[in-house]
């Protein structure tokens, strides 16, 4: 059984950089999968390195991370930052391939609109590519609808990308 926590530096910080690592393996080898596209996130690693840093000082801009522990394993993630005065985003949820299909995405996505609630939001924002079709249902069953791509919108992908949000 695993747990949600919310992110702590000093004792997640290592976990949280290979999740990362992980997610954007993830979504590398499933464009290539689903698009043939190849060239992008050519080293992992690498890229989250660059932007790691921004990733882990979240919770300064008036935001969380949510980690997904079973045992003594990260199994998942999901963090919600600010974008603008009452507008959040959500990003990287994550939830490692073997432990899907459990509810544990639909509990970090409520636990991430609550949290954005609580954080005074009256919007949320997120962005995913149209081939992780688990995310897109996992997304509009919580509520969330198609829109234009918005400012501060990460798109790797480009034309590959759905754009949502969801009124509070």
């Amino acid at each position: 059984m695993a747990h949600l926590v919310q992110y702590n530096d000093e004792t997640y910080r290592e976990r949280l950089f290979q999740l990362n690592v992980e997610y954007i393996e993830y979504l590398r080898d499933a464009a290539v999968r689903s698009l043939g596209v190849s060239g992008f996130y050519r080293n992992p690693r690498e890229y989250v390195k660059g932007v790691f840093p921004e990733i882990a000082s979240l919770t300064t801009y008036n935001g969380v991370i949510y980690l997904l522990v079973a045992g003594e394993e990260t199994v998942g993630m999901g963090e919600l930052r600010k974008l603008e005065e009452g507008v959040g985003e959500i990003k990287r949820m994550f939830i490692r391939p073997e432990y899907r299909g459990r509810g544990y995405g639909r509990e970090m996505m409520d636990r991430l609109v609550d949290k954005a609630r609580e954080l005074g939001y009256h919007t949320i924002r997120l962005s995913t590519a149209f081939f992780l079709e688990a995310s897109v249902h996992i997304y509009r069953s919580a509520g969330f609808v198609e829109r234009d791509k918005y400012p501060g919108a990460e798109s790797n992908l480009g034309p590959h990308y759905i754009y949502m949000e969801k009124s509070l």
